[in-house]
């Protein structure tokens, strides 16, 4: 039972059925981070903790 479920898994990835705009998206993102060009999560929240 788990092999079974272990193969059909295999034969199916998420990332053929994005759109290409998503595809491009998450690789400029993956880009920007690793040049550098990121935010840290804890930056963001304080500054918009201030908006709420």
């Amino acid at each position: 039972m788990v092999s079974a479920l272990l193969d059909s898994e295999q034969e199916y990835d998420w990332w053929d059925n994005l759109r290409e705009n998503a595809i491009s998206s998450i690789e400029q993102g993956l880009k920007d981070a690793k040049e550098g060009r990121i935010t840290p999560n804890g930056e963001v929240i304080k500054k918009y903790k201030k908006l709420l």
